[in-house]
């Protein structure tokens, strides 16, 4: 079974410990992953950290959304661009103000 299906069933049977297993074994896999992505779009350290740890608890909290005959990589990949997005969007000029321009 493969960790989409693994985690939905889980999921469905309010199994909490296998959805931590499974949790983090999605984390492991993809972190990396999901960690350049962001920083393709954000430059700072911390922030793409921060940004990617956002998209795994995003993830988390969206569980009863997943689909199990999809694979859930590409909803982390588009959460990884939404949450770049959502970032600019709420930090104008963020290049700048590292540099004390307003």
């Amino acid at each position: 079974m493969n960790l989409s299906k693994a985690l939905y069933v889980a999921y469905q049977q309010g199994n909490t410990k296998k959805i931590e297993q499974l949790f983090d074994k999605i984390y492991e896999q993809y972190a990396d992953l999901v960690f350049v992505l962001i920083s393709k779009y954000v430059f700072i350290k911390e922030d793409i950290e921060e940004l990617t740890n956002d998209v795994f608890i995003s993830f988390f909290t969206h569980l009863e959304d997943l689909d199990p005959k999809k694979n859930f990589k590409y909803y982390l990949m588009t959460s990884a661009k939404n949450q770049a997005n959502f970032f600019f969007g709420n930090t104008p000029f963020p290049f700048f103000n590292e540099f004390g321009v307003t």
